[in-house]
C-alpha cells in the first residue's frame, strides 16, 4: 500500500504521516529512494513468505506419508493376525482395498485437508485483521458476503458429496474384486472362454467410478468460477465505493491496490477452505473402515 501510494504520488511523502514516518526510519532521503526501497521489501517479503509456503508443504506432505505408511501397516498387521473364520466372511478384495485404498483417503483426503483448512482460516483472519484496521465497516460487508456466498454453496453440496464419497468406496471394493477374480482364475477363464464376459464385469464396475469422478471435479472447481466471478464484481464495487463515497482524497488508488491485494490472497483461501471441507466430508466414511481394520491390532511373528 505505500509503495503503490508513493508511486502515484511522490508528494505524498510530504502529506502521508505513514511514508513520513517509513522515510525517517528507513533514513532515505527522498520519494524515489524510498519508493526503491520499500520495492525491495515488498519482494524480499514475497520470497521469504513464498519459501515459508515451500517449506509448510514439505512438512504436511512428509507427516502425510509417514503417517500414511504406518497406518497401512498397522492395518496389514491388524488383518493378517485376525482368525480364519474372519477371512471366511469378508471378502479379500475389500480387504485389500482398505490397506490400499482407504488409508490414503484417510491421511490424504481427511488429515490433509484438515490442516489445509486450518493453514488457510489462519491466513484468512490475518488478511481480514489488516483490511479492519484500514476500514472496518467495509471489511465485515465483505467478508460476510464472502461467508454467506461459501456456506450457502456448501450446504447446498454437502449431501451430494457425502453420497458420492460413500458410492466410491463401495464402488471400488467391487472394482477389486471383480480385478482379483479375473485374474486369480485366469486359467479357468481361457478353458470357458469367458473373457469377454470378465471383461464386462471390469468395465460394469468401473463406469460409475469415472462417472462419480466428473461429478465430484464439478462439485468441487463449480464454486470457485461462480465465486470468482462475484468476487470481482464486488471489487469494482469496492472501488467506486472509495472513489464516490469513502474520503480517502490522493490515496484513494493505494486502498484500491490494498483491497486487491488483499482479495487476490482472500479468495483463494476461502476456497481451499471450502474444498478442504468438502474432501473431509467426501473421505469421511474412510474413517470407519480404517478404524475397524486396526481396532484388534496384534503383532505377527
Amino acid at each position: 500500500m505505500p509503495f503503490v501510494l508513493l508511486l502515484s504520488n511522490p508528494d505524498a511523502l510530504q502529506s502521508s504521516l505513514i511514508l513520513a514516518r517509513l522515510n525517517e526510519l528507513a533514513g532515505t532521503g527522498s520519494a524515489r529512494e524510498l519508493l526503491v526501497l520499500l520495492g525491495i521489501v515488498g519482494i524480499s517479503t514475497l520470497a521469504v513468505g513464498n519459501a515459508i509456503i515451500a517449506l509448510e508443504h514439505w512438512r504436511i506432505h512428509r507427516y502425510l506419508a509417514l503417517l500414511t505408511h504406518r497406518l497401512e501397516t498397522a492395518a496389514m498387521h491388524s488383518l493378517l493376525s485376525r482368525p480364519l473364520e474372519f477371512f471366511s466372511s469378508h471378502h479379500g478384495g475389500k480387504l485389500r482395498t482398505v490397506v490400499l485404498e482407504q488409508v490414503e483417503r484417510v491421511t490424504d483426503g481427511v488429515i490433509g485437508s484438515f490442516f489445509g483448512v486450518v493453514s488457510n482460516l489462519v491466513l484468512t483472519l490475518v488478511i481480514v485483521a489488516m483490511l479492519m484496521v484500514v476500514d472496518w465497516l467495509m471489511t465485515l460487508i465483505t467478508l460476510l458476503a464472502l461467508v454467506v456466498l461459501y456456506l450457502l454453496v456448501f450446504l447446498s453440496l454437502k449431501r451430494k458429496i457425502a453420497k458420492h464419497g460413500a458410492a466410491l468406496t463401495r464402488l471400488g471394493g467391487e472394482l477389486h474384486t471383480a480385478v482379483k477374480e479375473a485374474f486369480g482364475g485366469i486359467r479357468e477363464i481361457k478353458i470357458n472362454r469367458a473373457e469377454a464376459f470378465f471383461a464386462r464385469r471390469f468395465e460394469a464396475a468401473n463406469r460409475p467410478i469415472a462417472r462419480l469422478s466428473i461429478r465430484s471435479s464439478v462439485l468441487e472447481f463449480l464454486p470457485h468460477f461462480l465465486l470468482e466471478t462475484l468476487v470481482f464484481a464486488g471489487l469494482i464495487g469496492v472501488a467506486l465505493y472509495l472513489v464516490a463515497v469513502a474520503d480517502y482524497g490522493d490515496n484513494t488508488l493505494a486502498y484500491i491496490a490494498l483491497y486487491g491485494l488483499a482479495t487476490y490472497r482472500l479468495v483463494p483461501a476461502l476456497n481451499a477452505v471450502f474444498v478442504g471441507l468438502s474432501e473431509i466430508q467426501h473421505d469421511s466414511d474412510a474413517v470407519n473402515a480404517v478404524s475397524e481394520a486396526i481396532a484388534a491390532e496384534r503383532p505377527v511373528d
